[in-house]
């Protein structure tokens, strides 16, 4: 934590302070609690002038996965929050490095599959393959490869398999195939 603090500063250094102290890895959820953390978050945000930035970060950074999208939820059933999402109300009261960090947990949140499809799709596309971003991805989320792959084909019109079977070669190209199957 010592090390994030010196290389981190502001908003961003905070929300990092919260997020290495780990989060709950269950995969409860609590229906009455997400709607009181939506509530919480919507107070502490679009709810008030100027954002609270540790609430948000206390909540968003310590509940499970399955509890930050019942929260999400939550928060775009309100009526206090006019029906936006927690997408829209983090793009609203946020900017730079927490801003993308905070929509990146969002989004992974949401739907971890399409997620990873995305940055997937941004290595392979357009001139030249981001291979590290490729390798790390495939290799890294292989557990979840199934709902990666429908995913990116959803998206793209393309299968995943197809999209790295054209932009790679050799046996870089053989072993990716390999991991992904087809």
């Amino acid at each position: 934590e010592a090390a994030i603090k010196g290389d981190t500063d502001g908003d961003f250094g905070l929300f990092m302070g919260y997020l290495i102290r780990g989060r709950d890895e269950s995969n409860y959820v609590d229906l009455s609690k997400a709607d009181m953390d939506a509530q919480r978050i919507y107070a502490a945000g679009e709810g008030k002038i100027g954002t609270n930035e540790k609430e948000w970060y206390e909540i968003l950074c310590s509940a499970n996965w399955h509890q930050v999208r019942a929260i999400m939820k939550a928060y775009e059933a309100s009526n206090a929050t006019k029906h936006h999402t927690l997408l829209q109300a983090t793009e609203s009261e946020y900017s730079g490095w927490t801003q993308k960090a905070l929509i990146a947990m969002l989004t992974f949140a949401k739907n971890p599959g399409e997620y990873y499809a995305k940055r997937l799709h941004d290595a392979i596309e357009g001139v030249g393959t981001d291979d590290k971003k490729l390798k790390r991805i495939v290799i890294s989320q292989r557990h979840r490869l199934p709902e990666i792959k429908e995913a990116f084909s959803s998206l793209y019109n393309v299968s995943l398999y197809r999209q790295v079977e054209k932009d790679t070669s050799g046996d870089y190209q053989a072993v990716l195939l390999a991991v992904i199957g087809n």
